[in-house]
């Protein structure tokens, strides 16, 4: 079964389908597409990019910033590699092909 990355603790990991249990998680995104929804592409990158920041900037540990640093990168990385997996399956749900 193929695993997505899951932003919880390290090395915990969820399918898909678990991730659309956190029903609250994916309402809150539809209520945050409708404010962006007719913003230039530029802006909405940049809302995106400024909220991302926000959340990683909060993963620190005060007693080391290299494992904040380490922290921050796997989840960045965690994270770009759930947008690419959810990328097909939203393409979908707004009527493209691909």
């Amino acid at each position: 079964m193929t695993r997505t990355p899951h932003f919880g603790p390290e090395s915990q990991v969820m399918t898909l389908a678990e991730m659309k249990g956190l029903g609250q998680a994916f309402d809150l995104a539809r209520e945050f597409g409708r404010l962006l929804a007719g913003k230039s592409p530029e802006v909405q990158g940049v809302v995106l990019a400024e909220l991302l920041s926000k959340w990683l900037a909060g993963h620190i540990d005060l007693d080391s910033k290299e494992s904040t640093r380490r922290t921050r990168e796997d989840l960045l990385r965690v994270h770009v590699d759930t947008v690419r997996k959810l990328v097909p399956e939203s393409a979908k749900e707004i009527g493209l092909p691909w």
